[in-house]
């Protein structure tokens, strides 16, 4: 099969199937504390962290050749919040995660419960695969989003920048209900489909069905209520989860990605993506407040309303632009939030009285 030009890019897209060919097992890559534990345990680390991320991408595979395990069968169903991914191989091998991989705390069996997402995989050879145009959406992890002629979505995992190579190759039903990936068995973490975070990129899709945001945020938990607290990078939220977590009657369930859904009640979830401090939970809590954090010289908080609220969620959340119908959900979804969910802008001191002043502020 060839396509090595635009025209006849559709062409090697109806030969996208999963063939009967065994995975050659190989690890997950595992969680970041991990990596970092075992980079420095292992004689020439420091090179090793000198090297490309593609050098990494497959020194890690060897370093973590003998911390896989194997996760059996009946446990293929990954979990986050009421959104349900089946995973199946072609060949029935199962899930291969390292022991350290946040992937495993949200795995389920999947009992009777239909599932929001069928994933097939399976090794093979990947097609020739030639963009018609420019990606409709980029993740941050590099998998890409393009429209076949089908209706559906072709998903290219294209790394590193500099010297862009297909690592992956996807395709999606237009709701994302059905994916069939495609791993080279050369690939160091073959028995794995849910690398470099194709899960998040899956839930993004399944939000032209389901309303549902994935906010960068810190979700802090007191009794029964959660208060989401959403920035960008450096604006403090893992220096508020830390100050949280010293004292006494908070929780974090995660300092990085957390879904919110609504059901009776809005909802925040945890999801397996922690950012730097690992913090990561299969938890979910009923929404309380939204805090938009900055560091200050004292603790104050700020009420925003309205229009301003809605649009400060949006942008602190990954939105699945290239879908009209999963957008709308998510411009919906942040406007009933916004309406009945309180939020501050929430200056802090990077001590111990931030989250006091949070406790009593609340308490009330």
């Amino acid at each position: 099969m060839t396509a090595t030009t635009a025209e006849n890019t559709a062409n090697a897209t109806d030969d996208f199937s999963l063939p009967a060919k065994t995975c050659r097992p190989a690890p997950l890559c595992p969680a970041a504390p991990q990596r970092r534990a075992l980079a420095h345990a292992h004689k020439g680390a420091q090179p090793i962290l000198r090297r490309s991320r593609q050098q990494l991408y497959l020194s890690y595979a060897r370093l973590h050749d003998n911390y896989r395990m194997h996760i059996t069968p009946d446990r293929h169903t990954l979990l986050i919040g009421d959104i349900r991914i089946k995973a199946r191989s072609a060949d029935g091998q199962p899930l291969q995660l390292s022991k350290g991989d946040p992937h495993v705390a949200f795995l389920r069996d999947g009992g009777n419960s239909k599932a929001d997402c069928i994933l097939d995989w399976g090794a093979a050879d990947l097609p020739p695969f030639t963009a018609s145009g420019c990606p409709l959406f980029c993740h941050r992890s590099q998998w890409q989003v393009h429209a076949d002629d089908q209706g559906g979505w072709l998903l290219p995992l294209i790394f590193p920048p500099k010297e862009p190579q297909l690592r992956r190759l996807a395709r999606a039903d237009a709701d994302f209900s059905h994916i069939e990936l495609l791993i080279p068995a050369d690939d160091p973490y073959s028995g794995n489909p849910l690398a470099c975070l194709f899960a998040e990129l899956i839930v993004l899709g399944i939000s032209s069905r389901k309303p549902l945001l994935l906010a960068h945020s810190v979700c802090l938990v007191r009794g029964p209520r959660a208060i989401l607290a959403l920035g960008q990078s450096g604006a403090g939220k893992s220096t508020l989860a830390r100050l949280c977590r010293q004292e006494r009657g908070w929780r974090v369930i995660g300092d990085e990605i957390h879904l919110l859904t609504q059901a009776v009640a809005f909802r925040v979830h945890g999801t397996p993506w922690p950012g730097t401090s690992g913090d990561y939970a299969p938890h979910s809590a009923d929404l309380a407040a939204i805090l938009l954090i900055e560091h200050g010289a004292d603790n104050r908080l700020m009420p925003i309303a309205g229009s301003a609220a809605a649009a400060e969620l949006l942008s602190h959340s990954f939105l699945p632009i290239w879908s009209e119908q999963a957008m709308d959900n998510a411009v919906t979804l942040a406007a009933a939030i916004a309406g009945q969910i309180p939020m501050y802008r929430f200056a802090f001191t990077p001590d111990a009285s931030a989250a006091e002043y949070l406790a009593a502020f609340f308490a009330g």
